[in-house]
């Protein structure tokens, strides 16, 4: 059954895209964060809008509003942005990383499938699988991330880098659809 594709009310978009570069470290503890106006003429939504969008940001912990300064970035503990964030914004930007992120891949290699993953990729538990394992640490806060990538290991055999424990310039996704003509089409958490 085909799954139902999520739009975002456009002050949530807004809020997710502010989180994403408090996540990232792109507006660190402190900064301040563009006013109801400057989110408004930038987004081109109406001020109401770019208003929830900040209160949603303030619920989450993300912002605190300062009367007569503006809203400013807090000090929260680091989070990890979410699926859809990293992949819309290597969609839009090339890339999902920001300029403080780092990325280590601690293993990558072709195992023995667990139940779980076999009955997600529809093969046999045990058939040989590549995991490729990524932690994406931040330069300030540490490590954010840890994430494991499946494919059968036969996607391995028409697409190599894989199984290279190095970041694929464009991202997995774009090295996947020139290689195989497949195509990402969302992601989740």
């Amino acid at each position: 059954m085909p799954e139902i594709e999520e739009v975002l009310p456009k002050y949530l978009q807004i809020a997710g895209y502010l989180r994403d570069q408090i996540v990232r470290g792109d507006l660190p503890p402190g900064a301040e964060v563009p006013s109801e106006r400057e989110l408004a003429a930038a987004w081109r939504v109406a001020r109401p809008t770019a208003t929830k969008a900040l209160q949603a940001l303030r619920q989450q912990g993300f912002v605190e509003a300062r009367r007569g300064s503006g809203t400013f970035v807090r000090d929260v503990s680091p989070a990890a942005p979410r699926a859809r964030e990293r992949y819309e914004r290597a969609a839009a930007m090339g890339t999902m990383y920001s300029d403080a992120e780092r990325v280590a891949f601690p293993f990558v290699g072709i195992v023995e499938s667990p139940a779980y993953v076999a009955t997600q990729l529809d093969i046999a538990e045990g058939d040989l699988v590549v995991k490729r394992q990524r932690v994406i640490r931040n330069e300030t806060s540490g490590p954010t991330e840890l994430s494991t990538s499946w494919f059968p290991a036969a996607t391995a055999d028409a697409a190599p880098k894989l199984l290279l424990a190095e970041r694929l310039r464009g991202g997995t996704v774009p090295y996947l659809v020139e290689l195989l003509g497949l195509s990402g089409a969302f992601a989740r958490d």
